[in-house]
């Protein structure tokens, strides 16, 4: 009995000692912006903290406005950043929309054709400042464009942590070995 929490527990602790970094992490996206929407799944490369679009190895994003919406995935656009205002944790994208000059583009095609596109800005210049979803052109009427402040975040990891794992199935480990332990009353009538 000995043996197994210990197996258990060196289990949980290489576990835990995995870096969150190591392994790629899915974002889910799921944002209004005024009357369109940008729906779909980022995936990055695990690198936590400040992000550009070489950390960024997959999308799949629906971009949507008043009436038309297009998708934008790693085949058919392309993904563009500048600054350092995009960053990752383990479960969440943000965005610094209050920061210095930069941007985060999904733009389907080539960059710079101010068509069928998805950005966050913190100043005008490459894209509206705040988050815009351009599912045509820009001066559509299907533009949808919000001004934003402060850091807020674009998706959402909804898949734990090797480390939460780890935990976790040690957890379960001792549970089944305290109910295997315990030990049963008998009744003895007389």
């Amino acid at each position: 009995m000995l043996l197994v929490i210990k197996t258990v527990s060196l289990i949980a602790l290489a576990l835990a000692g995995t870096s969150a970094s190591a392994a790629t992490i899915t974002y889910t996206v799921n944002q209004t912006i005024n009357l369109g929407n940008v729906s779909g799944t980022i995936q990055t490369n695990g690198t936590l903290g400040n992000l550009d679009q070489s950390d960024v190895i997959g999308f799949d994003l629906l971009v949507g406005g008043p009436g038309v919406s297009i998708e934008l995935t790693q085949a058919n656009s392309v993904i563009v950043t500048e600054g350092s205002n995009f960053s990752a944790t383990a479960h969440d994208l943000s965005f610094n929309y209050s920061g210095p000059s930069g941007f985060l583009l999904f733009q389907f095609g080539s960059f710079g054709t101010g068509k069928k596109y998805y950005c966050n800005a913190s100043v005008s210049g490459t894209c509206f400042q705040g988050a815009s979803a351009i599912p045509d052109q820009f001066d559509s009427v299907s533009t949808q464009v919000e001004q934003r402040s402060g850091t807020q975040i674009i998706g959402s990891s909804i898949v734990p942590e090797p480390a939460s794992w780890a935990l976790m199935l040690g957890g379960f480990g001792l549970v089944g070995a305290a109910l295997r332990r315990r030990s049963t009353a008998t009744i003895v009538y007389a």
